[in-house]
């Protein structure tokens, strides 16, 4: 039962130890692509999200008008 326990102990440091060496997120700047033409609903939707995002994650965020996409 003793070796049991320590195998247990043994894997849960593993996957703890996996999940502290992941970068923070997101590493990059954060892209919001809006398919419609700039200064409509949807560019001011966007904006604000992208507003948002920058609040909640302290990284660059660029809103992409790209009509069609």
């Amino acid at each position: 039962m003793r070796i049991r326990e320590l195998l247990f102990l043994a894997t849960a440091l593993l996957a703890s130890s996996a999940a502290n060496a992941q970068a923070d997120y997101p590493s990059k700047p954060i892209r919001i692509i809006v398919p419609f033409t700039p200064g409509g609903t949807a560019d001011l939707l966007g904006r604000l999200a992208a507003r948002r995002l920058v609040d909640l994650y302290g990284k660059q965020a660029v809103v992409e008008n790209k009509p069609g996409a």
